[in-house]
């Protein structure tokens, strides 16, 4: 009995993760007057967060499999970094309405440093070397994350690792890795710092639960490019202006 061929390419994870980010950053950056506009509003801000958990594993996954097949790592890594600095002040005017503040880091930071979790792991590949030898880096890694309070922290980067280490693994063993790295993402931790309020529950089982089909695509994807004809720096640049837009569009209807 022949297997179904997978239908989901690299081109539709983009275009997906782009339209989940781009709803979940609605959701955040008019948090404000959906919450106090009537509870109808604040339901609406549920949906829009919760669709946008699919977008940053969908991200992770592809940074681990761009590592795995980019010829050129160095632009890879230079690409990541620009936008990282070109990124932080729309991120910063759309977070929190100033142009300055050094109390978090844009996304581009933790897909840069999972990157570089992700490179060790090509290396001990192609060494023929263990990938478990990587874990002392990505350690390193993510504790780099934690200290410069990026977005996502260091979840963020181990969650990128978990999809490189677990490339060659059977899907029974890659996706429970992955939902455990999920469950990191979601901070249950948080919920027994807080005495168990219904707001960090709330907030914990929306990160975790809307973020779970972006682990069906994954399972999905077959590998290939796919017919996308948009230039591949338009999805690089539209982090920083869409922020920027939405940004600016809050500060004028505050």
């Amino acid at each position: 009995m022949p297997t179904e061929k997978k239908a989901v390419t690299s081109a539709t994870l983009k275009i997906i993760a782009l339209v989940c980010m781009t709803i979940d950053h609605i959701g955040h950056v008019f948090y404000i007057p959906m919450m106090t506009a009537s509870s109808a509003f604040g339901l609406l801000y549920l949906l829009l967060r919760t669709i946008g958990r699919i977008a940053f594993p969908l991200y992770a996954f592809m940074i681990a499999e761009g590592c795995r097949y980019t010829k050129n790592i160095k632009k890879y890594f230079g690409l990541l970094a620009v936008f990282a600095v070109v990124s932080e002040i729309p991120y910063n005017i759309a977070g929190n309405g100033t142009w300055r503040d050094s109390s978090a880091q844009n996304v581009y930071f933790t897909l840069f440093l999972g990157l570089a979790a992700c490179y060790v792991v090509r290396i001990l590949q192609e060494n023929g070397k263990h990938i478990l030898w990587s874990v002392p880096v990505a350690a390193l890694l993510c504790l780099s994350a934690y200290f410069l309070s990026t977005d996502y922290s260091w979840y963020g980067v181990l969650f990128i690792w978990l999809c490189a280490v677990t490339r060659e693994q059977k899907n029974a063993v890659r996706i429970s890795v992955l939902v455990f790295g999920l469950l990191l993402i979601a901070r249950p931790w948080q919920i027994v710092q807080n005495d168990f309020a219904f707001a960090y529950i709330e907030n914990s089982c929306m990160q975790f639960f809307g973020s779970l089909p972006a682990l069906f695509l994954i399972l999905q994807y077959n590998g290939e490019r796919g017919n996308l004809r948009i230039n591949k720096y338009f999805f690089y640049a539209y982090y920083p202006a869409h922020l920027l837009i939405l940004g600016l569009t809050a500060s004028l209807l505050s």
